[in-house]
């Protein structure tokens, strides 16, 4: 509240962004990049930040982009792979419902209503994996792969050559190098 009432700000949301304004100065007066989650477009953007859309649908991060800056894709109900990857009785214990290879494989992060301004600001996406609940680097290994090659593959494919036919082809042939 002090120092709330020492900067003039009403808000609280408005107190991060004060932080973040601040420490980004910092940051890029080291010559670093800064980068933070969608919640800073709830209030004034630091300047030149790069934004990681994850709430969602990743869409916070079009508010970012509408005022010029750069941005991910990491939308937590298609790209965390700490969401289950088939039947939960099966898998590690985990949360958040599931997020399938397929589903992995066929999300695309451009959508058809776009302003056409936001694809050249897209910088691509990513998939997080948050290890709160892992008790073990299989348990790791196995939230991981083959979700993160199907993440790679849709980062560097045009959505007219994906294919899934033909990357499970590649991917059986692939799964004996996981084992």
């Amino acid at each position: 509240q002090k120092r709330m009432k020492n900067e003039g700000i009403q808000e609280v949301e408005e107190l991060q962004s004060y932080f973040m304004n601040r420490m980004s100065k910092y940051v890029q007066s080291k010559g670093k990049q800064v980068m933070g989650w969608d919640e800073l477009t709830n209030s004034t953007l630091p300047k030149d930040a790069i934004i990681f859309g994850w709430q969602g649908e990743g869409h916070a991060a079009l508010k970012a982009a509408a005022q010029g800056h750069q941005f991910i894709m990491t939308p937590a109900k298609k790209l965390y792979f700490i969401r289950y990857q088939g039947p939960q009785w099966f898998e590690p214990f985990t949360y958040f419902g599931n997020n399938t290879l397929k589903g992995v494989y066929n999300y695309e992060p451009v959508k058809e209503n776009w302003d056409p301004k936001y694809e050249k600001l897209l910088m691509g996406v990513q998939g997080s994996l948050w290890t709160e609940f892992c008790k073990s680097p299989e348990d790791v290994e196995y939230l991981l792969f083959p979700r993160v090659i199907a993440l790679s593959e849709l980062a560097w494919t045009t959505p007219q050559k994906k294919d899934w036919n033909s990357f499970i082809l590649r991917m059986e042939q692939f799964l004996p190098e996981l084992s």
